[in-house]
């Protein structure tokens, strides 16, 4: 490992970056520091110039300028005459003296150098003999001693001459003194300026190197730029783990080679949970995660052991379906999924299957035990359980089938019933029919022979007329009643018709049910064959039902065919009996006027002879129709006695009409009440498909 990378390896990219920071910070630390102490070199320089040279140079140049004023004025006073201008000219020299004074103190009071000290000295002797000549040429021209005044007064100027060259020499010196200040600040200013210059470039190529090596590891640790991996990782977290990652030849260490790691993993982790899932899908739950793949580490391992665990317990689940489900097939449906071990929603499918089986189990229970019944003819058993959906709507048809049908069987076997109550009144009447029509013949063939003796027995023969006249009434009426009840029976045995009619149908809407439901069932697959063997068997029971409705309705037919002539035949009867009471009415009249003639006598009795004869004819077929009617109507209570209903139901049947002459209206009665009972059959329940 070189140098850079034992420098760099340990440390984080903030600690690089501060490190970076700190050494730049530092070296322009330096640089200022280096920079204020030059130009705090060069301020104390300056300030030398200004308060020890500039200052003092200034003083120098005002005591030299009072000194040479003090001159002037004396010599100026010594060339007046006047006193009192020669005072006006003295005046302002304490003035000037005391200037002088003051700036030279001044001066003196600052940092002097050796050649100033001894320049100092030398103008204090000077200024002595100056100040020495000045007070003795102001003594004397303040008296009035010009001439003596005027002759010091070259002195006095020579004495100033000597003071003014020494005081010239300190202000060169201060000249001097500034000009190397200046050159030394130069210099220091050079010097400064040289450093800095250095240090800036030196500061600059460090701050190059330092970015150098902090961008150099920054790459080395990242692997790449860092906008190629963060769209590596925009990619990845979109989803995208089909992108290459590029890293530099032998890099096991960045942060792009681990990407390439994680996207690796990922890619390997992502691919066995994508084969797992699309087994799942696929209905396969043999796969499971290899425990050996080295992709799945730390949490990975938990979701690994969560997809294993997911697919043991999806397989425990799918397997109880599945036995539960053959053993409902079998039409098995005690068998239940075992719920140990089971949570959240496979524990809810488990127990809705138990509960799914438990319900169709009850339900297919009842309807084979009312089925059961039904094809036994017991029309007594109905479904009592409440159920729910489309189980609900099979217990309501089922239901509602036993109660058509028992409300069907009860009104035949009460239609049936009224049909042996009328034939057994036809019967009676045609046997009533033919006594009277034999009575009625006898009658006829006594007064044939009695012919002879029918002018002694006009009496007699009134009377039987008489009594003839009200057999006939009364046969007339009874053929009336005869046709009534006829019709009555034909009425029943069209609306006996239309209830076959209506079984007929009943039968035909069960088989379409049971055919929806096998078609249903042939859609549930494997879930619905136990409902198709049901409703197969419930189709055959429909197909047998609608067989027999049919042959029932063939009988009722034919019943009705027979009535319908039955009535013929007595509609044909009541006219020939009312002839036959005209005619004993027109034998009364002939009895009473016997006289007329007996020839109409003989042609009446002729005619009454033949009318006899087809009535004891039209009565014997009567009594054979009847009599037909009558093994139709057993046959028909027969066949419906096969079927069981309830006695709440057949009370209104098992009532027996009064025997005798009273049975028409019986039976009439009988029809009303009977079919009435139950009123027409209510379609609003059933569905044509």
């Amino acid at each position: 490992m070189t140098l850079e990378n034992k420098m760099f390896a340990k440390m984080t990219l903030a600690w690089r970056i501060a490190l970076f920071a700190a050494a730049v910070v530092v070296i322009g630390a330096v640089q200022t520091l280096y920079a204020l102490n030059g130009m705090s070199n060069s301020n104390a320089g300056l300030k030398t110039v200004y308060e020890d040279r500039t200052v003092a140079l200034g003083q120098l140049h005002t005591v030299s300028e009072n000194q040479n004023r003090i001159r002037y004025r004396i010599a100026q006073a010594a060339g007046v005459d006047s006193a009192k201008e020669r005072e006006e000219i003295l005046k302002p020299m304490p003035e000037f003296f005391a200037v002088l004074e003051k700036e030279w103190k001044a001066y003196t009071s600052t940092k002097l150098t050796a050649e100033e000290k001894q320049n100092v000295v030398l103008w204090e002797t000077q200024r002595g003999a100056f100040k020495e000549m000045r007070v003795k040429l102001t003594g004397l021209l303040q008296d009035g001693k010009l001439a003596e005044a005027r002759a010091t007064l070259p002195a006095f100027t020579e004495a100033y001459r000597v003071s003014a060259k020494t005081m010239s020499r300190l202000i060169e010196i201060q000249i001097d003194e500034a000009k190397g200040e200046f050159g030394r600040a130069s210099a220091s200013y050079a010097s400064t300026h040289a450093i800095l210059l250095g240090a800036i470039t030196f500061n600059g190529a460090l701050a190059v190197l330092l970015t150098w090596l902090l961008v150099r590891s920054v790459m080395k640790a990242l692997g790449g730029e860092p906008a190629y991996a963060a769209e590596i990782a925009r990619e990845v977290a979109a989803g995208n783990l089909s992108l290459t990652v590029r890293v530099r030849a032998g890099d096991r260490s960045s942060t792009l080679y681990a990407m390439l790691d994680m996207v690796t993993r990922l890619r390997q982790v992502i691919e066995s949970q994508r084969h797992v899932m699309a087994a799942i899908s696929q209905g396969d739950l043999t796969q499971t995660i290899d425990k050996s793949n080295t992709a799945y580490a730390g949490d990975f391992i938990d979701l690994r052991e969560y997809a294993n665990n997911t697919v043991a317990k999806l397989t425990q689940v799918i397997e109880g379906q599945r036995r539960v489900i053959d053993a409902a097939n079998r039409g098995n449906f005690e068998a239940r999924v075992e719920l140990s071990g089971l949570q959240g929603f496979q524990k809810d499918m488990g127990e809705g299957l138990n509960q799914l089986m438990i319900t169709t189990g009850a339900s297919i229970d009842d309807v084979v035990r009312v089925m059961g019944a039904l094809s036994e003819g017991d029309l007594s058993k109905t479904i009592d359980k409440p159920y729910e959906g489309a189980f609900g709507k099979l217990k309501e048809y089922s239901n509602n089938t036993v109660a058509k049908l028992s409300q069907v069987v009860t009104e035949v076997n009460s239609g049936a019933e009224a049909l042996a109550s009328a034939s057994e009144e036809v019967s009676a009447t045609a046997q009533s029919l033919s006594q009277a029509s034999s009575e009625q013949a006898a009658g006829v063939e006594e007064t044939s022979a009695s012919v002879e003796q029918m002018t002694a027995s006009i009496s007699q023969n009134t009377d039987n007329a008489k009594v003839t006249d009200g057999m006939a009434t009364k046969a007339a009426q009874e053929a009336a009643e005869g046709g009534e009840a006829v019709k009555a029976t034909v009425a029943a045995m069209k609306q006996i018709a239309k209830k076959i009619g209506i079984i007929d149908d009943i039968a035909y809407q069960t088989n379409l049910l049971a055919l929806n439901a096998a078609i249903e069932a042939a859609r549930a697959g494997e879930h619905g064959k136990g409902f198709a063997v049901v409703a197969a068997e419930v189709r055959k029971l429909a197909e047998r039902s609608q067989v027999a409705a049919q042959e029932i309705g063939e009988v009722a037919t034919n019943s009705v065919e027979l009535a319908e002539r039955a009535g013929k035949l007595l509609d044909q009867m009541v006219p020939n009996i009312r002839k036959t009471s005209d005619l004993v009415q027109e034998i009364t009249a002939a009895s009473e006027e016997q006289s007329s003639g007996v020839a109409q006598i003989n042609a009446a009795i002729g005619q009454l002879s033949q009318t006899t004869q087809q009535n004891a004819s039209s009565s014997e077929e009567l009594a054979a129709t009847a009599e037909e009617m009558s093994s139709q109507a057993e046959q028909l209570q027969q066949s419906m006695s096969f079927f069981k209903v309830e006695m709440a139901r057949r009370a209104p049947a098992m009532r027996k009409p009064a025997t005798g002459v009273k049975r028409a209206a019986a039976v009439r009665s009988g029809e009303q009440s009977g079919f009435a009972l139950g009123g027409a059959p209510d379609e609003a329940h059933f569905t044509r498909f």
